[in-house]
């Protein structure tokens, strides 16, 4: 029976068969996929569905008449051992003869990963201003960097200006108003597959009492204090860039 039938998704049970009962089932994982790649030369990204296929065919393909459970031990452990992921020992192995990778100097770019599709995403930061102090609120609990403090964001919705969803999320994350300046900084950070603009307005005049029903807690914290919170990477660049600006602003004025 082919290990087609057998289930492409889970080859437990076809290793099991092969290697306790030595019944001539092919077993195709993480090193036996790698190796037939470097193999036979497949430079197609090694998890499409149609290059699944052709290695299960290939692997079924070789198995010998007898003793397939040692056939199959054997190639696991080749790609385990020897015709590793990175810097494969092709001058040790003994099908070396045989491989089109290793024959064309393919061996490190094989297999292929399949290229993960980036998701672009506009985000904008609110830096609220009251006196010489600045809006920190700090996560939920649960979910990405929790209770972790940063500076009040959100994403831009379609069909939205910055300044529009500036305005929303001023509203929807911190129940304060103010007046909302031209955009004085951005960055761009990646989070899985996802990769972020940050745009971030200063929020002068500020008033009101602040309420959220996404943030649990706030406080109102002087730019030379930012480092006694833990911010993420993103948002320690921004309080980074707020120190330098406003932070050199309030010393140069207590000088004078």
């Amino acid at each position: 029976m082919s290990a087609v039938f057998l289930g492409l998704a889970d080859i437990r049970p076809a290793a099991i068969l092969s290697q306790a009962f030595d019944q001539r089932h092919p077993v195709l994982e993480a090193n036996t996929r790698r190796l037939l790649c470097r193999l036979f030369a497949i430079e197609q990204p090694l998890r499409d569905k149609a290059i699944e296929k052709q290695l299960w065919r290939f692997a079924e393909a070789m198995l010998p008449h007898e003793r397939c459970g040692d056939f199959n031990q054997a190639l696991m452990e080749l790609g385990a051992l020897v015709c590793k992921p990175q810097k494969p020992a092709c001058q040790h192995c003994p099908v070396n003869r045989y491989c089109l990778a290793c024959q064309r100097k393919l061996q490190n770019s094989i297999p292929s990963g399949r290229k993960k599709r980036t998701i672009p995403v506009h985000e904008v930061a609110l830096v609220a201003r009251r006196a010489d102090s600045f809006l920190l609120v700090r996560r939920p609990a649960k979910g990405r960097w929790s209770n972790m403090w940063e500076f009040p964001h959100g994403s831009v919705d379609n069909g939205q200006s910055l300044e529009q969803a500036a305005a929303q999320l001023l509203g929807e994350l911190t129940g304060l108003r103010g007046r909302i300046g031209e955009p004085f900084f951005s960055l761009t950070h990646g989070v899985m597959h996802y990769r972020i603009r940050l745009n971030c307005f200063v929020v002068d005049r500020v008033r009101g009492k602040f309420s959220s029903s996404f943030y649990p807690a706030h406080q109102w914290v002087l730019p030379g204090e930012f480092d006694q919170y833990p911010l993420s990477s993103p948002q320690r660049r921004l309080a980074d860039c707020v120190l330098k600006l406003f932070g050199s602003k309030r010393s140069e004025q207590n000088a004078q």
